[in-house]
């Protein structure tokens, strides 16, 4: 079985999220850049928050790193980019 980690243009991480920022905050801002299939927001043991997005579509994903990457929202500065699964984890 050959392993696939070639990334999908789909998925999205936003990094950098204030740890007081809702689920329905960040669900409502990416969602209107189109049609999420699914939706996490992760935190880790030192409340560092990162939120990973699934589109149905590659476009609107493109469009949200585009409207969002380095914006600030709830007082951070947030990181948007492309989600590229960590190869060890697998």
């Amino acid at each position: 079985m050959i392993l696939s980690l070639s990334m999908d243009k789909c998925v999205i991480i936003v990094l950098n999220l204030n740890p007081n920022t809702g689920r329905n905050k960040l669900y409502k801002l990416f969602s209107s850049k189109g049609h999420i299939k699914k939706f996490n927001l992760h935190k880790n043991e030192n409340s560092k928050k990162k939120c990973i997005i699934y589109y149905s579509n590659e476009n609107f994903s493109y469009q949200a790193i585009n409207d969002f990457d380095q914006k600030i929202l709830d007082g951070r500065r947030i990181g948007v980019r492309f989600y590229e699964p960590n190869p060890r984890k697998r």
